[in-house]
């Protein structure tokens, strides 16, 4: 969800009484007094009293009214003297009071404007305002993974199992599969048969359970095929199958019939691999097949 805001005047968090301007994106140096600020500064501001424009000429009983203070003072001159001291002092003392209340005025309406810099409220890192969301955005869904490189025969991306095999005319021949049956086999070799060989010192027997189905209508001979097999570790090297007897009744590879189309035979392979080998591959015509089960 994204959420946008407008741009305007909002209330500055950090300074009560003033309000900041946000473009749209981020906050500005622009402040000014809130207008419920500036409203209430208003209505207790003092008011100036002005004396009215006489629009009409007085009738004569006003006119009386007017001049009889004149008539007065030129009856009595000599009480002249005595109020113009009065007059001046009260002009003065008028004056100097317009003055003040003009200073006030003129410093009010400025006051935003001519604050000293240190005084101003400086541009702050508070939160954008909080409206309302205007739009929802729909969540993105994941990236999908990159498609796995296609199998190409190697060590390290062995075809799976089973694989079909084709010789060189494209014509295919076989579909091979094998599994680990016995992955240190030492000590049953030796108890099938008195003259198995014992494997080298650092070495070890591994037994694999080998599948043939056959593909070519002239058919295919496990014990043919059986020459160009082996067994492979993890970095790639390759054993040939090893001649052992076998326990009685045990079903070889190497015992497997003609296969014709849809025929398959089950048998087992004998090879001797380094002792630390603990993964393997099968390898057939140089092509690397990932073990299967």
């Amino acid at each position: 969800m994204s959420t946008t805001y407008p741009a305007g005047w909002y209330p500055d968090a950090n300074y009560p009484g003033y309000e900041r301007y946000f473009d749209g994106n981020a906050w500005t140096p622009h402040t000014r007094v809130a207008p419920q600020q500036q409203q209430q500064q208003q209505q207790h501001a003092p008011t100036q009293a002005y004396p009215s424009i006489i629009t009409s000429v007085p009738n004569a009983a006003q006119a009386h009214a007017y001049a009889q203070p004149y008539a007065q003072a030129a009856v009595a001159p000599r009480n002249k003297g005595a109020r113009v001291p009065l007059i001046i002092v009260g002009s003065v003392f008028g004056g100097f009071l317009l003055l003040i209340f003009l200073l006030a005025a003129i410093g009010g309406a400025s006051s935003n404007s001519a604050r000293p810099a240190a005084d101003r409220p400086a541009a702050v890192t508070t939160p954008a305002p909080t409206p309302s969301p205007t739009e929802e955005v729909a969540a993105e869904a994941p990236a999908e993974a990159p498609p796995a490189p296609a199998a190409d025969g190697t060590v390290a991306s062995p075809f799976p199992a089973p694989h079909i095999l084709a010789n060189w005319g494209g014509v295919e021949q076989y579909v091979i599969s094998a599994k680990v049956v016995n992955a240190d086999a030492n000590a049953a070799v030796m108890e099938w048969n008195m003259f198995n060989d014992e494997a080298p010192a650092g070495y070890k027997y591994v037994i694999v359970e080998v599948t043939m189905t056959g593909k070519n209508p002239d058919g295919v001979e496990p014990r043919y095929e059986q020459s160009d097999m082996e067994l492979a570790t993890a970095e790639g090297n390759g054993y040939d199958d090893e001649w052992i007897v076998f326990a009685d009744g045990t079903q070889t590879f190497r015992d497997g019939p003609t296969l014709y189309p849809e025929q398959s035979f089950t048998g087992l392979m004998a090879f001797i691999v380094p002792a630390d080998a603990a993964s393997f591959l099968f390898k057939v015509d140089g092509q690397y097949i990932a073990m299967a089960g």
